[in-house]
């Protein structure tokens, strides 16, 4: 069960943000056929080069904005957290 509950906060972060995805289908495409332009001809080897460099910078960027996303959504659920905890805390001070 909880690997069902990790890729539910997976999804809910990437549905948050639908750039994240778009970062990683692009850079993984770039590398690819910058993959293809390398091995085909000798005249693509720098276009190959210069695809496959900007795919895994797309890539590194959308795994950067997927960690950040998750940060700020687990930053928020601690700041709820001590929140409550903290109107617990006036509420036991009221009462004495």
């Amino acid at each position: 069960m909880a690997i069902h509950d990790k890729l539910k906060d997976d999804y809910e972060v990437i549905k948050s943000d639908i750039i994240i995805p778009l970062y990683w289908i692009i850079g993984l495409m770039l590398v690819v056929s910058g993959y293809i332009l390398i091995t085909s001809a000798s005249p693509n080897v720098e276009g190959g080069f210069a695809c496959m460099a900007l795919g895994f910078v797309l890539v590194i960027i959308g795994l950067n904005k997927f960690s950040n996303a998750e940060s700020k959504k687990k930053m928020a659920e601690i700041q709820h957290t001590l929140n409550k905890m903290e109107k617990d805390l006036q509420e036991l001070k009221g009462r004495q």
